[in-house]
């Protein structure tokens, strides 16, 4: 009789990342999604920041689109790589845990929208500040 050895049975895959729901209809804040990832806070900050930087800088005009869901999945795909590796090129203290979690497709989708998001945000705060200026 074999002796079943437990690497010879396989492992079915890591669940993907679920978002957590915001309390009161709201979203949740920047600790809950950092905590529900289990990376710190400061990372959490650090990579969106980096997405909206990538997505600000990426060749294709992406903060033209008016909806995240109109994007072309080519388009995505390119901003994801590049999202991709500007996180591996990261240095932090933590980053393995960092790179680890943003293999997670579902964690690396929320960075690119929210970076996407951001720049949105930005670049429509630049407008009305021009409009408004002296």
């Amino acid at each position: 009789m074999e002796s079943s050895n437990p690497t010879d049975v396989p492992q079915p895959p890591a669940p993907l990342w679920v978002p957590p729901r915001g309390k009161n209809r709201l979203a949740p804040t920047k600790q809950e999604y950092s905590d529900s990832m289990g990376i710190d806070v400061t990372a959490y900050s650090e990579i969106a920041a980096l997405a909206k930087l990538t997505v600000q800088t990426s060749g294709q005009n992406l903060l033209d689109i008016d909806r995240w869901s109109f994007i072309s999945a080519h388009d995505k795909s390119a901003y994801l790589d590049a999202l991709q590796q500007q996180i591996n090129a990261l240095k932090r203290s933590d980053i393995d845990i960092v790179r680890a979690r943003c293999k997670d497709q579902n964690i690396l989708d929320h960075f690119a929208q929210e970076g996407w998001q951001r720049g949105r945000i930005a670049r429509r705060r630049g407008r009305t500040e021009h409009k408004n200026g002296p």
